[in-house]
């Protein structure tokens, strides 16, 4: 099956894919994701650490200062939580629907492959299968259902809602360059306008983010 769309009395989810997608297995369930070479990094446990160099500034505003150099590590956290959220939601609804659901995976292109940037992030495919791992029901019920009550309650209200978690918002990331709703959310305007000064002073992304 594929593109489908599945509902329950609290939302509604389409997959793209279930069934034979990988292997003999037809109880896999797939979703596809064009996403950026951030994203994927940080999907894949991937980040980058500051080494001593040894070596100092000799001139400029950092004359004096140690020079360091950022070296990939492979061993951090897969951050997969909101994708793994999406996808064994499609699972629960598959599953309420009769079907039994034994895997789960993302198939994740990267956009921005054939950029210098990706590999500099340990990017260096086009295409990364993600395995997703299954998430208690019970907790993807109340988080569901406070998603949508939050939802209505704007709707009725016209109001925001409160900003969203830091892990949402992908440590500000998603604010700045990646959220549809960036340019009517009081929050991302902030951070984007901090942003955009931190990066006038020549201060680092990963840097700037921490303190935003």
């Amino acid at each position: 099956m594929s593109e489908e769309r599945l509902k329950d009395d609290i939302t509604s989810g389409q997959f793209d894919l279930f069934g034979k997608i990988l292997d003999a297995d037809d109880g896999v369930l797939g979703d596809l994701k064009v996403t950026s070479s951030f994203k994927i990094m940080k999907a894949l446990g991937i980040y980058k650490e500051k080494i001593d160099t040894g070596e100092v500034y000799k001139s400029g505003l950092k004359k004096g200062l140690p020079k360091f150099k950022s070296e990939l590590r492979y061993d951090g956290v897969k951050e997969v939580l909101e994708w793994a959220i999406q996808l064994n939601y499609y699972r629960m609804l598959l599953e309420q629907q009769g079907f039994k659901v034994s895997k789960m995976f993302i198939q994740a292109i990267c956009r921005d492959s054939n950029l210098r940037i990706a590999q500099e992030r340990g990017i260096d495919k086009t295409v990364y299968i993600i395995p997703i791992n299954k998430i208690s029901d019970c907790w993807l019920k109340k988080y569901f259902s406070h998603k949508a009550k939050t939802l209505r309650n704007a709707l009725e209200t016209k109001t925001l809602p409160s900003v969203c978690k830091i892990r949402e918002r992908w440590g500000n990331k998603k604010c700045t360059d990646y959220c549809a709703a960036r340019e009517n959310c009081p929050y991302a305007k902030k951070i984007t306008q901090f942003a955009k000064t931190q990066e006038q002073k020549g201060v680092e992304p990963d840097d700037y983010r921490k303190t935003a």
